[in-house]
């Protein structure tokens, strides 16, 4: 009688971890979708970047905007270009990016 009473008790015990594992294989296969399916979505960085603008002001009405990534004194006038760094670390193509200040 002990011996059927072990016997069952292991097959008990068994089941139980076939179901434990069985759960925690189904959790690990639904975050290893996630995670893929987030690899392909586009995630962009931008660089930390400083940059200054000048107003330019005739008659007391903005005229023009000078950006410029270098301080400019009060009366030079830059001609550079404002270059923003911006790099697609995901594996998905970005579209339609809109940048507002």
């Amino acid at each position: 009688m002990e011996e059927k009473n072990l016997t069952l008790v292991i097959t008990i015990i068994s089941c139980l971890a076939t179901i434990a594992a069985a759960i925690i294989y189904y959790y690990t296969l639904r975050e290893i979708k996630k995670q893929r399916q987030s690899s392909y979505r586009p995630e962009l960085f931008i660089e930390t970047t400083s940059f200054f603008i000048k107003v330019k002001k005739v008659n007391n009405k903005i005229q023009d905007l000078i950006w410029s990534n270098l301080e400019q004194k009060e009366d030079s006038i830059s001609n550079d270009t404002f270059n923003l760094q911006c790099h697609n670390l995901g594996l998905g193509a970005a579209k339609n990016i809109k940048i507002k200040f």
